[in-house]
């Protein structure tokens, strides 16, 4: 959250958005878990965990990829 006033302008608008936008998902995140356990009938929360961390390393992979052709373009 502190990238944003890196440049020492101290865009308020920027933080408080980010900040918004945090606590939100803060707040929704049970929920989503609990959509996600039952619409793909996922009975454990390990279960829940491995396909949070696969969604993670995909999302990893995409970003890595797209930093590396950017690079390259």
């Amino acid at each position: 959250m502190n990238a944003v006033n890196l440049e020492g302008n101290g865009n308020t608008l920027a933080t408080s958005l980010i900040l918004i936008a945090d606590n939100l998902a803060d707040s929704l995140s049970p929920y989503i878990a609990l959509l996600l356990q039952n619409g793909l009938h996922i009975a454990s929360i390990r279960n829940l965990f491995w396909l949070n961390t696969l969604v993670f390393v995909l999302w990893a992979i995409v970003f890595a990829f797209i930093s590396w052709r950017k690079k390259i373009v």
